[in-house]
């Protein structure tokens, strides 16, 4: 009987990793990471093209918050690879 329960308990658990569930750790990390991808062309266009920020500081935020998501949702959807 406890074999039956040890062996249910491990398929759960294997089950659980191939879940298309994120923790909340892997939520937090894919976050950060999508939102440091998205700043990058916030430097780019700063300090490289020299495009003042505050005349754009709308655009920039909406297209930085936007990229984060969708780069958040790519990430968790690319999980298992």
């Amino acid at each position: 009987m406890s074999n039956q329960r040890s062996t249910s308990q491990d398929e759960d658990l294997l089950l659980q990793d191939f879940s298309r569930n994120v923790t909340t750790k892997s939520w937090i990390l894919f976050s950060g990471n999508a939102a440091v991808v998205s700043a990058i062309p916030l430097w780019l266009f700063w300090r490289i093209h020299k495009m003042d920020f505050s005349s754009y500081f709308i655009h920039f935020i909406i297209g930085t918050v936007a990229s984060t998501y969708f780069l958040n949702l790519a990430y968790q959807n690319m999980k298992f690879i």
